[in-house]
C-alpha cells in the first residue's frame, strides 16, 4: 500500500515538474514572438526614417498620405502645396514605416516653412473656397432646393401621378458651360410610365431645361470650366410638388 501511494506522489510530482517545464516553454517562444515582432516594428520604422532622409536630401519634402480619397477639395489641396510649396505626395511604405516617414519628414517641412505650416495651408485652402476658387461641381443659384422648385412648380398638376407605383420617370443629361448657361444634351432614360403619354412629357421636359436659369459653373483650378455631364431626374409626382412648391413661382416663358 506505501509503496502505491509513492509511485502516485512520484507521478504526480513528474506530472507537475513537465507541465512546468512546458509553461516556461511556452512562455519563452511567446517572448521570442514578441522579441520578433518589435525588431520587425523597429525596423520598419528605421526604413521609414531611411526613406524620409534620403527624400529629403534629394531636395524632396514629401507629404505622407494613407488611403487618400480624391475629391474637388483634396484636388484643391493637392494643387495648393504643390504650386505654392512644392510639396510632394508618397503613399507605398508600410503602416509603421509609413507613421515613421511622416514623423521625420513633417519635422522636416516644419523646419522649412515654420511651426504652423499645416495650420496655414488649411486656412489658405478654405479662404479659396470662401471665394469661391476651390475646386467644384456647378450649382444651380439657390441650390437644391430651389432646383426642385423651379422644376416641379413649373408641371402641371394633369401630367403628375398620385399613384406611387405608376409615377413617370425622366432623366435628362445637361452639361453647364464656362458661364452657367445650361445645354439640354437630350433625354437619357424613362421608365414605361413615362413613354405611355411620349410627346408629353418629352415636351414639357425639354420646355423645363431650355427655360432654366443660369446655374454657377464648375470650377476647376480656380477656373471656370464646362462641365459635361449632369444627370437630371424628374419624378412626375404629386407629393413632391406639394411639399415642393411655394406659392410664388416663375414660370418658364
Amino acid at each position: 500500500m506505501k509503496n502505491s501511494l509513492n509511485l502516485i506522489l512520484l507521478l504526480l510530482f513528474s506530472l507537475f515538474i513537465c507541465n512546468e517545464s512546458i509553461s516556461q516553454h511556452v512562455n519563452e517562444i511567446e517572448n521570442n514572438d514578441k522579441n520578433i515582432e518589435t525588431i520587425n516594428i523597429n525596423n520598419e520604422c528605421e526604413k521609414g526614417r531611411r526613406v524620409a532622409e534620403k527624400d529629403s536630401e534629394n531636395g524632396d519634402l514629401v507629404l505622407y498620405l494613407e488611403n487618400a480619397r480624391p475629391g474637388l477639395r483634396f484636388n484643391t489641396w493637392r494643387r495648393l502645396i504643390q504650386e505654392e510649396y512644392h510639396l510632394k505626395i508618397k503613399g507605398d511604405l508600410s503602416y509603421k514605416a509609413g507613421n515613421c516617414y511622416r514623423q521625420t519628414m513633417n519635422s522636416k517641412i516644419k523646419e522649412k516653412f515654420g511651426e504652423d505650416i499645416f495650420e496655414r495651408i488649411t486656412h489658405q485652402l478654405d479662404s479659396l473656397y470662401a471665394i469661391g476658387l476651390g475646386d467644384k461641381n456647378p450649382e444651380f443659384k439657390g441650390g437644391e432646393k430651389e432646383l426642385l422648385k423651379y422644376i416641379y412648380c413649373n408641371i402641371p398638376d394633369d401630367l403628375l401621378s398620385e399613384n406611387g407605383e405608376d409615377i413617370p420617370i425622366i432623366i435628362v443629361q445637361i452639361s453647364i458651360d464656362e458661364t452657367g448657361k445650361v445645354i439640354n444634351q437630350g433625354i437619357k432614360h424613362k421608365n414605361k410610365f413615362a413613354k405611355k403619354a411620349n410627346e408629353r412629357y418629352d415636351k414639357k421636359t425639354a420646355e423645363i431645361i431650355n427655360n432654366m436659369p443660369d446655374w454657377i459653373p464648375a470650377i476647376e483650378n480656380k477656373q471656370a470650366i464646362f462641365f459635361k455631364t449632369f444627370y437630371l431626374p424628374i419624378k412626375f409626382e404629386q407629393e413632391i410638388k406639394d411639399s415642393t412648391c411655394s406659392t410664388s413661382v416663375s414660370h418658364p416663358d
